[in-house]
C-alpha cells in the first residue's frame, strides 16, 4: 500500500514540472503565442503556439506577357516594323520585369527561412539551397487534392463551430483591428501604385506610336523639315525609354514592396 502515496507524489512532482515550463519569446524568436484562442478548463489555460514562417512568395504573372507577345504577333501586319521591333522590345522588359520581380521575392523569402533557427541546422534545407540543378516536383495526386480540400473544410467547420467559446481580449482586439486598417491603407496604397504603374507604361507604348509616325512622316517631307521631324522622333524614343524604365522601376521596387507587406499582414492577421 505504501507504492500508492508515492505514485501520487511522483504525479505531483511530474505536474509541478510540467507547470514550471516557461518559454521566453524574446529569447525564441521563432515562436509566437495567440491568446485570443485561449481556452480555460478549470485550471488549465490551452492556448495555439506557432512556429513564425514567412509569407510564400506570390505567383509570377508570366501569363500577361505572353497573351501581350502573341497579340503583338497577330497584329504585326497592321503596323510598321519600326513599330513592332519597339512593341516586342517594350514586352520583352516587361517580361524581364517581371522575372527579376519573381527571383527578388523569392531570395527575400529564402533568405527569411535560412534565419530561422531551426531551419538554418536542417541538413535537407542546406542541400536545397546548394543544389544546382534542376527540381523535379511531383504534382499532387487526386487523393492529396481530396484530402487537403477535406481538411480545409473541417478547419472551416471548427472555425465557426468554436467562434462563440474564444473570449475577447481588449489589446489583442486593438492589435488587430490595427492591422486591418493598417492592410486596407496598404491595399489601397498599392491599388493606385499599380494605376500609376500602368499609366506610365501607356505613356510609353504611346511614344512609341508617335516616334513611328514623325519618322514616316520625316520620310516624305523635304529635306529641311525632314531634320527636324527626326529630331522630335528622336526626341520621343529617349522619352519612351525613360518611361519604361520608370515603370519597371515603380512595379520593382514600390508596388512589389506593397504587396509584399500586404502578404506579411494577412500572415499576422
Amino acid at each position: 500500500m505504501a507504492a500508492v502515496p508515492e505514485l501520487l507524489q511522483q504525479q505531483e512532482e511530474d505536474r509541478s514540472k510540467l507547470r514550471s515550463v516557461s518559454v521566453d519569446l524574446n529569447v525564441d524568436p521563432s515562436l509566437q503565442i495567440d491568446i485570443p484562442d485561449a481556452l480555460s478548463e478549470r485550471d488549465k489555460v490551452k492556448f495555439t503556439v506557432h512556429t513564425k514562417i514567412p509569407p510564400a512568395p506570390t505567383k509570377p504573372d508570366f501569363d500577361g506577357p505572353r497573351e501581350k507577345m502573341q497579340k503583338l504577333g497577330e497584329g504585326e501586319g497592321s503596323m510598321t516594323k519600326e513599330e513592332f521591333a519597339k512593341m516586342k522590345q517594350e514586352l520583352e522588359a516587361e517580361y524581364l520585369a517581371v522575372f527579376k520581380k519573381t527571383v527578388s521575392s523569392h531570395e527575400v523569402f529564402l533568405q527569411r527561412l535560412s534565419s530561422h533557427p531551426v531551419l538554418s541546422k536542417d541538413r535537407n534545407f542546406h542541400v536545397f539551397l546548394e543544389y544546382d540543378q534542376d527540381l523535379s516536383v511531383r504534382r499532387k495526386n487526386t487523393k492529396e487534392m481530396f484530402g487537403g480540400f477535406f481538411k480545409s473544410v473541417v478547419k472551416s467547420a471548427d472555425e465557426v463551430l468554436f467562434t462563440g467559446v474564444k473570449e475577447v481580449d481588449d489589446f489583442f482586439e486593438q492589435e488587430k483591428n490595427f492591422l486591418i486598417n493598417y492592410y486596407n491603407r496598404i491595399k489601397d496604397s498599392c491599388v493606385k501604385a499599380d494605376k500609376m504603374t500602368r499609366s506610365h507604361k501607356n505613356v510609353a507604348d504611346d511614344y512609341i506610336h508617335t516616334a513611328a509616325c514623325l519618322h514616316s512622316l520625316a520620310l516624305e517631307e523635304p529635306t529641311v523639315i525632314k531634320k527636324y521631324l527626326l529630331k522630335v522622333a528622336e526626341l520621343f524614343e529617349k522619352l519612351r525609354k525613360v518611361e519604361g524604365r520608370v515603370s519597371s522601376d515603380e512595379d520593382l521596387k514600390l508596388t512589389e514592396l506593397l504587396r509584399y507587406y500586404m502578404l506579411n499582414i494577412e500572415a499576422a492577421k
